[in-house]
């Protein structure tokens, strides 16, 4: 058996040793590469702008760009201005949403009903844009201020006549003083209008009664016992 040269072996695993930390960069950039390219993108949500609140909505690059959101409120449009010709216009749920084609370039979205659908839109003879409407109540976004202050409840906003109605449930009453400032900060011109319905604790009212219930069997218990006590020192 022959024994290989040490200063031979020296020079071989300093030579390997480069060579390992480059295949180890190269294994963590494609990794990272690999997770960068297979993690979900965000979809782009449209904003109105301007005076009249348009769209510009330019051609995508690709499929995952040309997917899109918007969200409106029930009686609203939006006109979406195109940087291609428009051949065909699709809407998923028509009761949700309605479209109407103004130009080549520009058409309207409508929102009708409360609900969410899709607006397809071709140009050319491909799909160049494909957007996830949504479309909320008067107040929606009102509504949304409030969840995101107190976090959980259920709240409505709602119009009567002049007034501002609020219901639902919210868990503690400090919950009902944030949320009463919201409604006076949105609607300052009717801050002596606001009707204030909400409930309070539903889940606490619950376990309260289950408590009392509790004890009334105990009081029960113990006067049955004493009255059986009684009468023993009667007989």
């Amino acid at each position: 058996m022959t024994t290989d040269d040490p200063g031979r072996c020296r020079a071989s695993l300093c030579a390997a040793g480069p060579i390992a930390g480059i295949v180890a960069a190269l294994c963590l950039f494609a990794g990272a590469a690999l997770a960068a390219e297979t993690a979900p993108r965000a979809t782009r949500e449209l904003v109105p702008s301007g005076a009249f609140g348009t769209i510009d909505l330019d051609a995508a690059s690709s499929a995952e760009e040309a997917v899109r959101s918007l969200s409106l409120e029930k009686g609203k449009s939006v006109i979406v201005r195109t940087d291609y010709g428009v051949t065909r216009v699709a809407v998923g749920d028509p009761k949700v949403a309605d479209v109407v084609v103004l130009q080549t370039s520009e058409i309207q979205i409508v929102a009708k009903e409360v609900g969410a659908t899709n607006v397809v839109i071709w140009g050319g003879g491909q799909i160049m844009a494909a957007i996830d409407l949504h479309v909320g109540g008067a107040y929606s976004a009102v509504e949304s201020e409030i969840q995101r202050v107190i976090g959980v409840g259920d709240v409505h906003v709602q119009s009567a006549g002049n007034s501002i109605v609020l219901t639902g449930s919210v868990p503690d009453a400090a919950s009902v003083e944030n949320v009463l400032s919201i409604a006076k900060a949105h609607f300052p011109a009717k801050e002596n209008a606001i009707v204030n319905l909400l409930t309070v604790g539903g889940n606490q009212q619950v376990m309260i009664e289950v408590t009392v219930s509790e004890i009334n069997r105990t009081k029960n218990l113990g006067l049955q016992t004493h009255f059986a006590a009684t009468i023993t020192r009667g007989g």
